[in-house]
């Protein structure tokens, strides 16, 4: 049984539904990270450490999502590529793509690790766990190229008309991400520290599992040594075609950034 949609032959709708609700179901797996964190740090930890976790997620998906943004940029080429039937030119800008995610998921760690208190004090965290929310972050956002990673080589799957693998992919990494919240906060007692751990290895699980699947087992895909190399052009190119999706999330972020800044005017135990 063929688990790739051909958008060229058959009931064109039909195929994009199947093509898309893979897509819509494994965005709101990686959205389950955070509920997960929530509700296990809520119930086995204290009040102000869900209020910690629970305001940091405008700034996450500010964050976070101008990464995962970019990445749906990088992989338009090669979806372009793959359409031409060249071969030769997916497989350079998928191994570019590869390299500047990683380059990029950097940048973006340190940047986060310098703004992340400042703009926790932007939104009116309270004193009383700004702190708590500082530690959470800045274990979480060392998962960022990871994330970018795992979303890259999604994306290159989904170029090639492959979505279902990804999404069995995602739902692994939920399961790790529940169990070793269990372990890290209830067991280990670790905290809002070992929520964003569990986050963090989980994110890793799934950059690994779909790297794995992409690299060796897509058909349609045959990354060589030769392809990951850094061309400035190539990464400019693959970049350009990212910022307009990531300042798409970010502006959506920045209302949500408002919303919790006026939560938080009536302290954290609201």
């Amino acid at each position: 049984m063929k688990s790739k949609s051909d958008m060229l032959s058959g009931n064109a709708m039909k195929s994009i539904l199947l093509f898309s609700l893979p897509i819509m179901l494994s965005s709101l797996l990686q959205y389950n990270y955070s509920l997960v964190d929530n509700i296990i740090v809520g119930r086995y930890v204290s009040t102000d450490a869900l209020a910690a976790v629970g305001n940091v997620g405008a700034i996450n998906s500010f964050i976070i999502g101008a990464a995962l943004g970019l990445t749906s940029g990088f992989t338009i080429p090669v979806a372009q590529a793959f359409g031409a039937g060249d071969k030769k030119r997916l497989n350079k800008y998928a191994g570019s793509s590869i390299i500047v995610a990683v380059l990029v998921g950097v940048v973006i760690v340190v940047a986060a690790h310098i703004v992340s208190r400042p703009l926790l004090r932007l939104i009116g965290t309270p004193d009383e766990i700004i702190d708590l929310s500082a530690s959470y972050v800045n274990v979480l956002y060392l998962g960022v190229p990871f994330q970018m990673l795992s979303n890259n080589f999604t994306a290159v799957s989904r170029a090639v008309g492959e979505s279902k693998k990804p999404l069995y992919f995602f739902l692994v990494s939920v399961v790790v991400n529940f169990i070793l919240d269990v372990l890290f906060v209830k067991y280990f007692d670790w905290g809002v520290k070992g929520a964003a751990w569990a986050t963090l290895i989980s994110e890793l699980t799934a950059s690994v599992l779909t790297g794995i699947y992409v690299l060796r087992f897509n058909r349609d895909i045959n990354i060589k040594r030769s392809d990951f190399s850094f061309d400035k052009k190539t990464a400019w190119q693959q970049i350009k075609l990212g910022i307009p999706v990531s300042l798409q999330f970010t502006i959506t972020s920045i209302g949500s950034m408002c919303l919790q800044s006026a939560v938080n005017s009536f302290g954290a135990n609201v």
